[in-house]
């Protein structure tokens, strides 16, 4: 049994060790990506994380992940000492990602209406979903987030044993038309790619995962990820044509974080 989307990967489909194990682990994955949902109904066991981010952001410390007093109701980054957190938080307040920019939406109609909504930073205001959650400890970190119109996902350890480290990146969603979600998908999936993830892309969904590597690796392709997150946020009402996912891609791998037509080497 190795195919969880097949009708027999389930408990009664179950014959060997090897299948018991594998449903298990799949099972339990399944569950991190879920845990943001879950702490969302005891937000009293959360603390805000003060941080120039278009959303708000709660902490849940499961051990180590962040250094305040036990009566604390928020946090900076500062104290923030969570290993993996830190490289995540690095990426996505990179000087160079602009989470606020305008990205020139040239869309008619209802998705225009969208478009502006989108860009007046929902999240900032209220209108659209709700609080984002960092479950964290000293090795690990699992992100939820409902980024405006899509959310996105990361569930990772960092320690010094090789064999347990893993990062996973989950995408979905977005303002525009299906087209242009999955062409931001695509771009996703070009630079996981570059990253040395395996990815699986379906239409706007994309999935990316890295196991076994050394922390200071996944580290830095946390804040790549990090950066990734805040520089194509909105970027599906842009990508009018197939030709530019390419462009995009590239420029992202160049640090052109912002996307000027003055590339950056």
């Amino acid at each position: 049994m190795t195919d969880p989307k097949k009708d027999n990967f389930s408990p009664e489909g179950c014959e060997t060790l090897h299948d018991i194990i594998r449903f298990a682990h799949e099972m339990s994955m399944q569950e991190m990506f879920r845990i943001g949902e879950d702490i969302g109904s005891d937000r009293s066991i959360a603390i805000r994380l003060k941080v120039y981010l278009p959303f708000l952001l709660y902490v849940v410390d499961l051990g180590g992940g962040l250094s305040v007093h036990k009566d604390s109701k928020e946090a900076t980054t500062e104290n923030v000492t969570s290993i993996p957190f830190n490289a995540f938080l690095k990426g996505m307040l990179h000087k160079d990602v602009d989470w606020y920019r305008d990205v020139g939406v040239q869309l008619g109609g209802f998705a225009s209406i969208l478009a502006q909504s989108a860009i007046r930073d929902p999240m900032k205001e209220g209108r659209v979903g709700g609080p984002n959650y960092a479950i964290v400890a000293e090795n690990y970190l699992n992100f939820n987030a409902r980024l405006g119109y899509h959310f996105a996902t990361v569930d990772t350890f960092c320690g010094p044993e090789v064999n347990d480290n893993y990062v996973i990146f989950y995408f979905k969603g977005g303002a525009a038309d299906v087209v242009r979600r999955g062409r931001r998908a695509r771009l996703i999936a070009i630079i996981l790619k570059e990253l040395g993830l395996k990815v699986e892309q379906k239409v706007d969904m994309v999935r990316g995962e890295l196991k076994k590597f050394e922390s200071q690796v996944l580290q830095e392709k946390l804040d790549i990820i990090g950066r990734l997150c805040g520089s194509i946020r909105l970027l599906d009402m842009t990508l009018s044509d197939d030709g530019q996912v390419e462009w995009y891609a590239l420029e992202f791998l160049k640090g052109n974080y912002s996307f000027h037509t003055d590339t950056v080497e």
